[in-house]
């Protein structure tokens, strides 16, 4: 068992490696925009590293850089927030937010913060949009997003489909 010392001890550090300009080892570019990490902290949370979309080049100061995919370009905060959320193991997921949390979550397999999203998601499903959170799901690859939406499906609606 760890000990509750142990865990505030590492948070703590993480905190303060998380808020460091020293020491990083990446730079993830988003929007033309920078953001600082380190990598043995983006492969403990993420496959940012391993993705397909991601361009991954030797960067300025010989730090390794990645590019993220355009679809973040305009959430560079969001990501910020997202990357830094790594170090401490939170992040305020809310309506306005969780869609693009859940992408991002989805697009390089962040399992705890995908977590975090799918209790907004059972909250915001309903009869009126489910058709629209199920082609979200449907683009995204989320079974579990889309499985929300099958309680809603009916002969009535199946008919409106087509």
């Amino acid at each position: 068992m760890v000990s509750k010392d142990f865990i505030a001890n590492y948070q703590r550090k993480m905190k303060a490696l998380a808020e460091s300009r020293e020491k990083h080892d990446m730079i993830i570019w988003t929007g033309g925009k920078k953001i600082l990490a380190h990598r043995f902290v983006l492969d403990l949370n993420s496959t940012i590293l391993e993705t397909e979309d991601v361009d991954f080049v030797a960067g300025e100061q010989g730090l390794m850089s990645v590019t993220l995919s355009p679809e973040f370009d305009e959430n560079l905060e969001l990501v910020d927030s997202i990357i830094r959320s790594f170090y401490c193991g939170s992040l305020l997921v809310y309506s306005a937010n969780y869609r693009m949390i859940h992408k991002f979550s989805c697009m390089y397999s962040v399992d705890w913060l995908k977590k975090e999203t799918i209790s907004v998601f059972k909250d915001s499903v309903n009869n009126e949009n489910f058709l629209e959170f199920f082609a979200y799901a449907h683009h995204v690859q989320c079974d579990q997003v889309k499985m929300l939406c099958f309680p809603f499906f009916s002969e009535v609606a199946l008919n409106e489909i087509q």
